[in-house]
């Protein structure tokens, strides 16, 4: 086991599918350490990036932007190119929403997320007491 370089403020580490490249963040700027050449790469920027995942074909980066109006989810092609936002909390229709998470993804690449809400009704219970 070694450790890799420059890597003391990066965590949140996510191995590519090939195995030649390890994704990490520190917390703002997400990288991808290619094994070959040792060194790291600037993929994007965040105020507070979630946990990383690879696509299936190892092509692309999904993260969540959490500090981010709307939490949106990103995809960001590891090789260069173009940042696309894939969804954001706008999209989920609820009223109650306060928040979601990235927690994973689908098969086809699809995120899923685990919803917070917040449940604003008041009850009064009629209790019984001895």
């Amino acid at each position: 086991m070694r450790l890799l370089p420059e890597s003391a403020n990066r965590n949140r580490g996510a191995w590519s599918p090939d195995g030649q490249h390890v994704a990490a963040s520190d917390g703002s700027h997400i990288s991808v350490f290619d094994l070959r050449t040792r060194r790291w790469i600037f993929v994007a920027a965040a105020n507070q990036a979630s946990i990383l995942f690879w696509s299936r074909t190892g092509k692309y980066l999904i993260y969540q932007d959490v500090f981010a109006a709307e939490q949106p989810i990103f995809r960001v092609p590891v090789g260069g190119g173009r940042i696309e936002q894939i969804v954001s909390s706008r999209q989920i229709p609820q009223s109650d929403l306060t928040g979601y998470l990235l927690a994973g993804l689908a098969p086809d690449d699809s995120p899923i997320g685990s919803i917070g809400r917040n449940n604003s009704d008041i009850y009064s219970i009629d209790l019984d007491w001895p």
